[in-house]
């Protein structure tokens, strides 16, 4: 039997079918990755997924946070510093397991009504909180806090869309204040440098900071059409 050549409509057509699949799996390995969970976040429109920001029983959930900050998350290594600094940015940073609930619900303001509590209360989850100091200026998308015994224990934040000089300024700014208080970046990727970030889609800047019971995760990539994004993450438990 003759097979009938096929239309070069047809051949374009899948071509492009298998480069959108090539590239929309290719996307999906790449959130997965260390450098590319922070935009899981956004695609599920639940920040601070990965800290383990969700409903749930509170006991169950803390101590899931903190076998896995134990187990797996945190480095081995002790924080050359004493301090376990979060949201850097912010005029007096908080430090986890010491700044008070109080200290935080004072430093949201008016804001706090635009935040819900999680898990009855261990959690507050603020989306576009109007706060009146915010990191470096960067307009706060969603903020995400935990408290055990009404003790600040993790940070999730996700900035609203900023230009690359903006954020890179600001994440440089952060990382210092976090290499004099714990010690230098764990993990390095990308470049802090605005026209990098700014030349290509997908390009993301990472720098980590895992001790022991103490976990850091800076973050600034290009979504495209989307903008650039900065993502915060802190986690604390006792060793």
């Amino acid at each position: 039997m003759k097979l009938t050549p096929m239309k070069p409509g047809w051949k374009r057509a899948l071509k492009w079918t298998g480069l959108v699949a090539v590239l929309f799996f290719a996307f999906v390995a790449f959130a997965h990755t260390p450098w590319g969970r922070p935009m899981l976040a956004w695609l599920s429109g639940v920040p601070g997924c990965p800290a383990g920001f969700g409903e749930g029983d509170p006991a169950k959930v803390e101590a899931f946070r903190r076998q896995s900050l134990a187990d797996r998350t945190a480095g081995t290594a002790p924080a050359h510093g004493s301090t376990r600094p979060a949201l850097a940015g912010v005029p007096s940073s908080f430090e986890l397991g010491k700044t008070s609930r109080q200290e935080v619900e004072a430093w949201l303001g008016p804001a706090i009504s635009q935040c819900k509590p999680l898990r009855e209360g261990q959690a507050l989850s603020c989306e576009n909180p109007k706060l009146a100091s915010s990191a470096a200026g960067l307009p706060v998308g969603d903020l995400h806090l935990q408290f055990d015994a009404d003790v600040l224990v993790a940070v999730d934040v996700i900035y609203a869309e900023s230009d690359a000089t903006q954020a890179m300024t600001h994440l440089a700014s952060v990382s210092d204040v976090l290499v004099k208080g714990v010690g230098p970046a764990t993990k390095t990727h990308g470049e802090v440098e605005p026209t990098w970030l700014a030349a290509q889609p997908l390009r993301q800047t990472l720098r980590e900071f895992r001790y022991r019971g103490y976990v850091a995760q800076l973050s600034v990539t290009n979504l495209g059409s989307r903008g650039i994004r900065m993502r915060e993450q802190y986690q604390w438990t006792a060793m």
